[in-house]
């Protein structure tokens, strides 16, 4: 009998607990400060530049002008797509991105993209791109910034998608962090750069089974009107349905109008 009620214990007591159990076997952004090291750092000039929004020393540091204090040549190799794996843990565009969205990091990043245009999709030693960084940080205006930016460079379109739907380490697009954040302006907003991004990754943790975990049936709801094709993946095997199912046992019964419309999908 002691060991049927230690059973009963370890038992999650309800659908919200099974969910929670579920969202701890995803990947945590918070550990991946250590996953890599790297043996060359951006000069802590630059990077302060940078950071501060200090648009006018960073563009002296990367023309090269009389007064500023790094060497041209480190900045010829910023420019380098060969040189951007050995940078540290954060390039120059990362740190202006999860910096904030003043206007004055807005314009210090439009000086590095204009130096540096690949660097939008470069990641940093956790695998994430300048747009992960700004997503996370919450900076809608950063987001919408790189994004305009890409689109603007001819017609934009590769190197934006190529940029959007790059995964980290963990497996998660710039969306998933729009996600986590319960932004659904951001959302929105990628999924109006790239109607398909929701399809992102092919395998894995997808946007939408995240946003269902996460209880932003919002956000589910959105992504499915905007593509009835995205990915329904889940971890371990799993798909959007079944923390769909997990989920609902909690839900007034408003909350399955839409998960009957994802059961028919399967």
């Amino acid at each position: 009998m002691a060991s049927d009620t230690t059973s009963k214990q370890e038992q999650p007591s309800n659908s919200q607990d099974v969910a929670s159990v579920e969202l701890q076997k995803l990947p945590s952004s918070s550990n991946s400060h250590d996953m890599v090291n790297v043996a060359m750092q951006l000069p802590p000039e630059l990077l302060m530049a940078a950071k501060h929004g200090d648009w006018r020393m960073l563009e002296d540091i990367i023309m090269g002008r009389e007064g500023a204090t790094v060497p041209h040549q480190v900045i010829v190799d910023i420019g380098s797509e060969e040189a951007v794996e050995h940078y540290g843990s954060d390039l120059v565009l990362h740190a202006v991105a999860s910096g904030g969205d003043s206007e004055d990091l807005l314009t210090t990043s439009t000086v590095i993209f204009g130096k540096a245009k690949h660097l939008l999709g470069a990641r940093n030693a956790r695998g994430d791109t300048p747009l992960h960084c700004a997503a996370r940080a919450g900076n809608i205006r950063m987001v919408s910034h790189l994004i305009e930016l890409a689109r603007c460079e001819d017609d934009g379109t590769s190197r934006l998608q190529v940029a959007l739907r790059k995964e980290n380490k963990q497996g998660e697009t710039v969306l998933h962090d729009a996600i986590r954040c319960a932004n659904k302006e951001m959302v929105c907003l990628l999924m109006l750069a790239d109607a398909e991004l929701a399809r992102f990754p092919r395998n894995g943790v997808s946007p939408l089974y995240l946003a269902i975990l996460l209880g932003h049936d919002d956000i589910a709801e959105h992504l499915y009107e905007k593509d009835n094709h995205l990915s329904c993946s889940g971890p371990d095997g799993q798909n959007a349905l079944h923390v769909a199912v997990l989920r609902s046992e909690s839900k007034c019964l408003s909350f399955f109008s839409f998960y009957r419309v994802l059961l028919h999908e399967y």
